[in-house]
């Protein structure tokens, strides 16, 4: 199986599970209190801003140790690491359940305190089976890896439907999740018990332990600080209104699932190709392939502002009902966050072997997002911490742009691609007239979103092509993906 075809599979598994954490929330709005929806947000709120600290980074270092290591020694160092998330995975669920009087207290929140006791059991299990899918990707067992995934996420989204529906409570819901986390936990464990090599020879030379976290912690500190970024603002909002207001901008103030999965099939690729090149000192290649992976994400993500910023009303009552109105406010601000997210700098940096100073422009956005946020919340209500989250992105993405253009010896006006960046933005508004047009009718929500986003697509697919905006190859893509739907006929 090609590396390509591998990758296609990963993305694939990756995708249910992001979409699965939208499905599952749409459910949930239509079950609980708008209460009871805040604390729900603010319980993963809590899980998801500790989650990577407590994996010490060490799925990481299962990529990079058993990709290196003779497969004799995979056995001894699994079992390491798995005795390793063990006790993490304890340790955190010890840690929610300890800090859960002092979080709802903060927070103001008495519901909060029986839901963190009830995700202990889930927050244990996700950190010791958190070895399975970066085993499965080194043994090359890719559609395996793909659906674990996807089974897995289908079967949380119905256990906390089941849940709810029933009449359960928060904590029934969680102690739910805990139970299917519990039974990926003994897959995982038979699976990889069948599929490690044998042998049980030493590893690490007498010191296992500490060159396992020699390479997690770095890791560690990378994925807890881009992990933070996404949370920061919530944590700010959360400490200034009540649960139902809380529920209102935790949902409008979130990702859209498309963009973290690209993203991090963008990472993944360069990362590897530009390592490679930086090592060779080919530094025209990079800017080339730099300009292109800038070029492409563009096409994508600057429509999808748009598109999503027009059609937001109707979209947030399809997905979440009118009761949540008021979270369109965070999600159009939000939308702008795609902007600086056009440019992949941290997987150059990365790639660089900059990781120090990829941390330390992360922590210096941060520090602008937590301070901004602070002082803006109170005078301007939701818009306050999401235009933070905002700023601090364009900071770190600034910090970021900066040090690549002295590492490359550009300016930054040449890493931005102004020209190309313009070209596409006035094909994107021109092609949202249509978009326009249809918001101004008078239609039901599903509807709406329905023929906005139809329109939109179609308009910005013949701009495209009557402009001359696609290279070839470009063009041949989207037919192959077009023509099963009848939607273009003929050959290049």
């Amino acid at each position: 199986m090609s590396l390509a075809t591998r990758a296609g599979i990963l993305t694939a598994g990756n995708l249910v599970y992001r979409l699965s954490q939208t499905v599952t929330l749409i459910f949930v709005v239509r079950l609980i209190s708008a209460e009871s929806v805040g604390t729900y947000r603010q319980a993963w709120m809590v899980y998801n801003s500790l989650f990577v600290f407590f994996l010490l980074g060490l799925p990481g270092s299962v990529y990079h140790h058993l990709a290196s290591a003779p497969p004799a020694q995979h056995r001894r160092f699994l079992r390491q690491t798995m005795i390793l998330l063990g006790l993490l995975g304890a340790g955190f669920a010890g840690v929610l359940v300890a800090c859960s009087t002092p979080l709802a207290n903060r927070l103001h929140n008495p519901a909060l305190r029986p839901a963190l006791e009830a995700f202990a059991p889930y927050a244990f299990f996700s950190i010791a089976f958190a070895y399975d899918y970066p085993f499965f990707v080194v043994y090359k067992r890719a559609p395996a890896a793909a659906l674990l995934v996807s089974v897995y996420s289908l079967l949380l989204i119905a256990a906390t439907i089941l849940a709810l529906a029933a009449g359960g409570t928060l904590a029934h819901a969680f102690l739910a999740i805990g139970a299917v986390a519990a039974v990926r936990y003994l897959t995982t464990w038979t699976l990889t018990r069948r599929l490690v090599a044998p042998g049980d020879l030493p590893w690490g030379e007498g010191k296992a332990i500490s060159r396992q976290l020699h390479f997690a912690v770095p890791v560690c500190l990378a994925d807890a600080s881009n992990a933070l970024q996404s949370q920061l603002d919530k944590v700010v909002a959360s400490l200034y209104y009540a649960p139902a207001a809380f529920a209102q901008y935790s949902i409008g103030a979130a990702q859209l699932p498309f963009v973290t999965v690209v993203r991090s099939a963008i990472f993944a690729v360069l990362l590897s190709e530009i390592s490679a090149l930086r090592a060779a000192g080919d530094t025209a290649r990079i800017l080339s392939i730099w300009r292109g992976a800038v070029r492409k994400t563009a096409l994508v993500f600057h429509p999808l502002i748009v598109l999503c910023a027009i059609a937001a009303v109707p979209l947030i009552t399809v997905l979440f009902t009118s009761d949540f109105h008021q979270a369109v406010i965070p999600f159009r601000i939000y939308l702008a966050m795609l902007l600086p997210m056009v440019f992949p700098a941290s997987s150059v940096l990365l790639a660089f072997g900059l990781g120090r100073y990829n941390l330390w422009a992360n922590v210096a956005g941060m520090v602008v997002m937590v301070a901004l946020g602070a002082l803006t919340v109170r005078a301007f209500g939701f818009v306050g911490p999401a235009l933070a989250a905002v700023v601090g992105q364009v900071v770190i993405v600034g910090l970021q742009l900066r040090r690549i253009s002295r590492e490359l010896g550009v300016s930054v006006m040449a890493l931005l691609g102004i020209r190309s960046q313009a070209g596409v933005a006035w094909r994107t508004l021109l092609s949202a007239l249509p978009c326009l047009l249809v918001s101004r009718l008078r239609l039901e929500a599903l509807p709406s979103v329905g023929l906005q986003a139809g329109s939109f697509l179609v308009s910005y697919l013949l701009v495209l092509q009557l402009t001359g905006a696609l290279t070839p190859y470009e063009r041949r893509q989207l037919r192959r993906l077009l023509l099963p739907f009848g939607l273009t006929r003929g050959r290049e």
